[in-house]
């Protein structure tokens, strides 16, 4: 047992009694130099009997080249990667250097990653072990917090070790490591030191309860140093002077070997011996360092007794003996990237040739994903840069990386560096300008910076001009301000000739003249997808394509298009624009009844936008996310959601997230019956769209819900001229549903001898759309009129088909209404059998139906395929089946429950 560190003991084997038991957890120890982190971390090795352990270390020396500690930790699958799909194993290969012609997607190498995890823990738990994490290097960094966030419906644990200054990972548990008690340290040093009390009391102070300063003091290295006083100094600082004194000890042959071990980095031995020889040194000059354990030597590796001893070494080395040591070094290293940075530091000023090689290690760093080491590698080369020109392009180049990074405020200092030395010409920088400051919520700065420049360029380059007046036009569209951004986007496009419009010029205009119900919009958008479809990354285009589809009801186009730019990014690495085309999809399962899909690609498209530093965008997830809480019933979540919606909004002084929010609060008071709550939430996002223009009805579809909330208020005049609206907008644009559902509203507030034929008529649409919730409400209005109108046995008729299809979609409050209808109108029901499958279940049973494996089918859901077994058990269990087949014979059976004849 390690004397004094109880508690924290305990809580790391929980951690291996949690991934034992198939849940995943990210434990983070935190304190100063040679407090214990490092042999806290070898006796969770040592337990973790039965357990895949992979371990890594930071090392200052290497945090500027990337993945390489994540190359370390995943170095015993190595052999696996090539079993992943081919597009995450070419993004990881390509990280770990390994492969080649992977994308720049740090999501791909994310995901493959998780998966390799993934993969391992179908043998055994995984254990991950992370020293040094301070010293970390951001692309692996970036790998664990992945993973992290996604640990817990996988055995995978991580245990980090670190100094303070660490980069903040979403670990579950952050364990402080405090100084050992007095009673501890002293039985610590009787262990190991033969002394009387008084002696023993004197150095417990001097250690200040540091372990690794007991255990020098008890090996006399502390003695030695001359530093036993009543100072009451630190322990750290202890440490320091220990290791300076031990290092004055040695010949000075032997402190120049070591300084070459500290500069070099990574414990190559052959590294370390030829620039020795480079340097005149003996390579039997390091001997005396390792008889006094200043380092030691294993295999072909040198590495110091404590990482604090590097420091010490290049604290107190001569600054130009240093740099002859990393000219010698950038000669001995094989490795380009090590050679790059060896060189700068060799450098006693700018050289433009180190530039140059500097700025192709960014190049190799971005090729592999690393896009935040590129981004430093990109700064230090303009540093490094004799050329003005050089040094402001290298400047935007590092900019741009770290931008994609998503590292935001790096981004601004290198922005304003390049903007500096540019003068403000390159529009290139504008553009990135303008995006930064759309992600930290400045819009309105972003489209007056935006229209400046347009105006500048537009005489010189009317194309580009364009371009940045497209781009500007995204805050009124982001504000719900529809007639003002079609107006813009054409304005931008008359500049532009039809013939030579692309994707992006079709895509921008599809978008807006479908916001404004434009009579060209939907040809707009046909063209718009047809052009994707031919371009080579139109598959990336989805924002202004995949949401006007959904719109304009053209669903199975919709379907296509999106399902196809999902695959394409999913498997050729552009994973950066997943989230734009798995929310838009995540929209339509709303709206086509396939709710757990739903929720799980607004859930997934969530997590990325965050991930990707978008809250914008998530603000969108999270709106979608609160009407699926509204129409389930999930009466806080869909108030945590809507509210972080208009949060986000509201920090960035805009309102389509908002309104969005707005219209699900006031359908979930809609289906719990608190009318004038709804009318009061459906207002306000009645409010903004009218204010915007926003003239497609299927946009954002409140006035359905305005409308009947108004109706059951006695306010039916107004309902009425709503429904009338509606129906006039369907009839005329080909709006189905908007016809449907002005319609119902006519059923609703229709005189007693007219409802039956107007609602009629709304069922005639539903059954060719496939809209069950639309078709169920509908269901429910004609059920409840015509019981009213004491036709119980034809009401009992659609209340069933409306119950039936509420219950299947897990609409709890509207099903109620309809059990309740049903028991108004004299029939019995049975309670409910608790049978129905959870939503992941149903997302689990249809992707296996489909023919999906377990490991498929957990890959794709990010979680283990021993969780898609555990669901599988329900399933079966549930449904009263026994094999793949039978499940897929029964799924259509459990579906065609929402689509009733």
């Amino acid at each position: 047992m390690i004397l004094g560190r109880q508690a924290e003991i305990e809580r790391l084997q929980a951690v291996l009694d949690s991934i034992r038991a198939g849940r995943g957890e990210m434990i983070l120890l935190v304190g100063e130099p040679g407090i214990g982190k490092t042999t806290m971390l070898r006796w969770v090795r040592d337990q973790a009997v039965g357990v895949t352990v992979l371990e890594a270390c930071g090392r200052e020396s290497e945090a500027d080249l990337p993945f390489v500690a994540l190359a370390d930790l995943l170095r015993p699958l190595q052999d696996r990667v090539a079993g992943l799909p081919a597009a995450q194993a070419a993004a990881l290969g390509s990280a770990l250097s390994a492969g080649q012609g992977a994308a720049a997607d740090r999501l791909a190498v994310d995901t493959a990653a998780l998966n390799l995890l993934s993969v391992a823990t179908r043998d055994r738990p995984v254990l991950l072990l992370v020293d040094d994490l301070q010293w970390l290097d951001s692309a692996s960094a970036d790998v664990l917090g992945f993973v992290a966030r996604r640990a817990g419906t996988v055995p995978i644990g991580v245990v980090m070790a670190s100094r303070d200054g660490a980069p903040e990972l979403p670990v579950h548990v952050r364990i402080d490591m405090s100084p050992l008690s007095v009673d501890a340290s002293t039985e610590l040093l009787r262990g190991r030191l033969d002394a009387s009390p008084i002696r023993l009391r004197q150095l417990v102070e001097v250690a200040q309860g540091n372990p690794l300063a007991l255990v020098e003091l008890a090996e006399g290295r502390l003695l030695a140093a001359g530093t036993i006083t009543s100072s009451g100094r630190s322990g750290r600082s202890a440490l320091e002077r220990a290791y300076a004194a031990m290092l004055e000890g040695l010949p000075a042959e032997t402190r120049q070997a070591l300084e070459v071990v500290a500069a070099e980095g990574s414990e190559s031995l052959a590294v370390v011996d030829k620039a020795m020889r480079g340097l005149g040194l003996d390579p039997t000059a390091l001997d005396p360092a390792c008889n006094s354990r200043v380092v030691d030597m294993a295999g072909e590796r040198v590495r110091f007794r404590h990482p604090l001893m590097r420091s010490v070494i290049l604290a107190g080395a001569d600054p130009a003996r240093l740099l002859s040591v990393h000219r010698e070094l950038a000669g001995a290293v094989s490795d380009p990237d090590r050679q790059a940075w060896h060189l700068a530091s060799a450098a006693a000023g700018p050289d433009e040739a180190v530039a140059a090689a500097l700025e192709e290690s960014a190049r190799r760093a971005m090729s592999r994903g690393g896009a935040a080491t590129a981004a430093r590698t990109w700064e230090r080369a303009a540093a490094m840069s004799t050329i003005a020109s050089e040094e402001r392009r290298r400047l935007a180049a590092a900019a741009r990386a770290a931008h994609q990074a998503g590292d935001l405020d790096l981004t601004a200092h290198l922005l304003a560096s390049a903007r500096a030395e540019d003068g403000g010409e390159d529009p290139s920088l504008r553009l990135l300008e303008a995006d930064l400051r759309m992600r930290q919520g400045d819009f309105t700065g972003a489209e007056r910076a935006l229209r400046e420049e347009a105006a500048r360029l537009a005489p010189l380059d009317p194309y580009r001009a364009a371009t940045m007046l497209l781009v500007a036009a995204k805050v009124p569209v982001y504000r719900f301000e529809a007639a003002r951004a079609l107006a813009e986007v054409r304005t931008a496009l008359a500049s532009v000739p039809k013939e030579e419009r692309d994707v992006l010029h079709l895509g921008a205009l599809s978008m807006v003249e479908t916001m404004a119900g434009a009579s060209t919009a939907r040809a707009s958008v046909r063209s718009a997808m047809e052009a994707a479809i031919k371009a080579p990354n139109g598959h990336t285009h989805t924002l202004g394509i995949g949401w006007p589809l959904v719109w304009l009801e053209e669903y199975g186009l919709a379907r296509s298009f999106l399902e196809r730019s999902i695959a394409l990014q999913r498997n050729g690495g552009f994973l950066a624009y997943l989230p734009q085309a798995i929310l838009p999809l995540a929209e339509l399962d709303f709206r086509t009844g396939r709710w757990p899909e739903a929720r799980s690609g607004a859930e997934e498209a969530w997590r990325l936008f965050r991930e990707l530093g978008q809250p914008t965008e998530a603000a969108f997830a999270s709106a979608l996310l609160a009407r699926l809480d509204a129409v389930t019933g999930d009466g806080a979540g869909a108030a945590s959601h809507a509210a972080e919606a208009v949060i986000a909004d509201a920090s960035a002084g805009l309102r389509g997230a908002s309104a969005m929010a707005a219209a699900a609060l006031g359908l979930l008071e809609l289906g719990q019956g608190a009318l004038d709550e709804a009318v009061a939430h459906l207002t306000q996002a009645a409010g903004i769209a009218e204010a915007g223009k926003v003239g497609e009805p299927w946009l954002l579809p409140y006035q359905p819900d305005l409308a009947e909330a108004l109706a059951r208020t006695s306010r039916t005049e107004q309902a009425a001229a709503i429904g009338l609206e509606l129906e006039v907008k369907g009839a005329e644009s080909g709006r189905p549903s908007a016809l449907a559902a002005g319609l119902r509203i006519k059923g609703l507030t229709a005189s007693n001898g007219d409802f039956k034929a107007v609602l009629a008529q709304a069922l005639e649409i539903h059954a060719a759309l496939p809209t069950p919730f639309e078709a169920a409400r509908t269901e429910l209005c004609l059920g409840e009129r015509l019981r009213r109108d004491r036709d119980r046995v034809q009401a009992r008729l659609h209340l069933r088909r409306a119950l039936a299809i509420f219950s299947d979609l897990g609409a709890r409050p509207w099903a109620a209404r309809a059990e309740a209808e049903l028991s108004a109108s004299g029939e019995v029901r049975n309670a409910a059998n608790g049978t129905a499958l959870t939503p992941q279940e149903r997302q689990v049973a249809a992707m296996v139906a489909a023919g999906a494996t377990n490991r498929e089918t957990a890959e794709a859901l990010f979680v283990s395929p021993k969780t898609i077994e555990f669901h599988l058990g329900n399933i079966y269990r549930k449904l009263g089946v026994r094999s793949r087949t039978e499940l897929a014979n029964a799924l259509p059976a459990i579906r065609s429950a929402s689509h009733p004849s």
